[in-house]
């Protein structure tokens, strides 16, 4: 551990400027998957039943998880860099985006419209995010350089976060606000992609995902903990909005979750410094039993 603080003694902030650079698409990213998650379901609850929301929402999950490994191994398999991978998905990502929050349509036609665009979405999403997040086991064979940089891209995930919270309570147009985060999403892949110098790994893999899972018990353990914490964030942030309007009987619904993640963010710290004194496992275990 001290190893690693060691690395944040020794530079200052001009030192980080790939950290930077490899960490920017995080915060796009992050806006797009809080703000599908958060005001998706609120926004077609108005012609749909809460009940097809959470089902479709379901079935596209679930799709999602069986492609994620498909294009892993796709990314690293083909010749094409894994940058390639993101600039070719970054168009039809911000499309299915742009439709999915600017639906048209009866009941039924507002289902299909977002059963569609939902799948679409996260399919080229898996195709932007996949790659992009494993550039950055390529830029860095040093361990600690690693958690220095990831430590970065999850910094730049916060803030994604906190745009994606704050935004609709000042400005509640989804056509404009749909097409800007489109726009910004392009930028920064184009901007990404001149300023990052890929270094793509020489090991080949065969497809066998199920093969880990039956010889790695330690990743069983771990992706099995991994799914259940999730329940954890991911219920309270998808409904949100409905308990503030339904329950709390306010309009401020955006504010609401603005404080909502900006708690989160304040007790990092806490967490951090929690970990160094009783573990990484049983801190997750401590917070695991709170959510």
């Amino acid at each position: 551990m001290r190893r690693v603080s060691n690395i944040y003694h020794k530079y200052n902030l001009s030192n980080f400027k790939l950290e930077i650079l490899y960490s920017l698409p995080s915060i796009i990213l992050a806006i797009m998957a809080v703000s599908y998650y958060i005001y998706i379901p609120k926004i077609y609850s108005k012609t749909i039943s809460l009940e097809s929301i959470g089902f479709a929402i379901l079935i596209t999950r679930l799709f999602d998880a069986f492609i994620d490994p498909l294009i892993g191994h796709l990314s690293d398999q083909f010749k094409v860099s894994r940058k390639t991978w993101m600039v070719i998905s970054t168009l039809p990502l911000s499309i299915s985006y742009y439709f999915l929050f600017n639906s048209v349509g009866t009941s039924y036609g507002s289902l299909l419209w977002f059963y569609i665009h939902s799948i679409c979405f996260f399919f080229f999403w898996t195709c932007y995010a996949i790659p992009y997040e494993a550039v950055g086991q390529d830029l860095y064979t040093d361990y600690n350089k690693r958690t220095v940089l990831f430590s970065f891209r999850d910094g730049f995930i916060v803030l994604g976060t906190l745009f994606a919270a704050g935004i609709p309570a000042l400005y509640k147009n989804w056509l404009v606000t749909s097409i800007v985060y489109s726009l910004f999403l392009l930028a920064i892949t184009v901007f990404y992609y001149i300023n990052i110098k890929e270094v793509k790994s020489a090991i080949k893999l065969k497809f066998k995902p199920f093969t880990i899972l039956k010889n790695n018990h330690h990743f069983r353990k771990l992706l099995t903990s991994y799914v259940l914490s999730s329940f954890g964030s991911a219920l309270p942030a998808t409904l949100f909005l409905f308990y503030v309007q339904y329950v709390l009987d306010s309009k401020n619904g955006e504010l609401f979750l603005l404080l909502y993640f900006l708690v989160g963010i304040l007790f990092l710290p806490f967490w951090s410094k929690l970990s160094f004194k009783l573990g990484k496992k049983t801190t997750w275990l401590f917070a695991m039993g709170i959510n």
